[in-house]
This record gives C-alpha cells, sequence and structure tokens, in this order.
C-alpha cells in the first residue's frame, strides 16, 4: 500500500530457503537477501515480487456432495440428506454451506428451486402430493463453488381422500 514495511530475520547458516507469511493477497513486495560471516557482510540483494490475487486453496474446486438421499417425510415435504466428502465426520466445514436445487420431475413447467443450508441435511417442504421431484446439491464455500450433485428423484405421499 505505499508504505514500506520492514522485519528483518536471521536464520542459521543451513538454511536455504524461508517462507514469509501472513502477506496480503496481490500486494508488491520487496524482499531482500544479504550473507554474512565472520569476515563481514555481502552484497544486497532486492528482488522485487507480487503475492496472487486469491490464497491457493480458493483455485482448488470444492468436491461434489455424495450420497444424495431424498426421503419421503409426507405429503409436502421431502429430507433431502448428503455427505460432503471434504468434510471429515463429526467436523462442519467452517464458512461454507450447501445449495439444494429442486423441481417437478418431468413436468413441462419445470420451475426451479433453491435453498441454502449449513446443515447437511435440509426438509424440504411445500410441495405438492403424489409429485415426483429431482434434488440436487452443490457445496459453496467463498467464492469457490462445486458442480452440482447427481440428482435423486422421488415422490411425495399421497394425501388422505
Amino acid at each position: 500500500q505505499g508504505t514500506p514495511d520492514l522485519e528483518k530475520v536471521q536464520v542459521g547458516a543451513d538454511v536455504t530457503t524461508y517462507i514469509l507469511r501472513n502477506l496480503a493477497p496481490d500486494s508488491e513486495y520487496i524482499v531482500s537477501l544479504r550473507a554474512f560471516n565472520s569476515i563481514g557482510e555481502g552484497r544486497t540483494i532486492y528482488e522485487v515480487t507480487r503475492t496472487l490475487s486469491t490464497a491457493p486453496e480458493e483455485k482448488v474446486p470444492l468436491m461434489t456432495p455424495a450420497g444424495v438421499k431424498a426421503r419421503v417425510l409426507g405429503p409436502n415435504s421431502i429430507l433431502v440428506s448428503w455427505m460432503d466428502p471434504s468434510v471429515r465426520e463429526g467436523q462442519t466445514g467452517r464458512g461454507r454451506y450447501y445449495t439444494i436445487r429442486w423441481m417437478s420431475f418431468g413436468a413441462p413447467d419445470r420451475k426451479t428451486f433453491y435453498i441454502n443450508t449449513t446443515s447437511m441435511q435440509h426438509s424440504v417442504s411445500n410441495l405438492r402430493p403424489y409429485t415426483q421431484y429431482e434434488f440436487s446439491v452443490k457445496t459453496v464455500d467463498g467464492r469457490r463453488e462445486s458442480q452440482y450433485s447427481l440428482a435423486v428423484v422421488n415422490r411425495t405421499a399421497q394425501t388422505m381422500p
């Protein structure tokens, strides 16, 4: 940002690499290096470098949700559940959420609906009785999104006459 910061690091004689941490993304830095020994200091070498505009993990694609299931709860609701292969069992994916997409299956109007949730299951309600629906799920984490999962299909229950 135009303001020089100075951080001096002294490393041992056997160190040939050093990682600079906590750098701002998309920022320019001037790195200098100077060797020294018992006789004195060597000539300083300067290198101008720029950090990436996004963190490397933001360039790694998210894994698609797996094991999507649609369990009928009644004439107007279906419970959609899935697994996130990138989240270990018992953990939660901090900062991530899931988008469930659904539509009636085979209908000519096929209006598509979406809902976001942080849980790996969600009860989709206000569905029409005895109607077949198609569901798929994707993961969203910051600016990264997975592909939608394979679709699963199930039919809501009939209503009582």
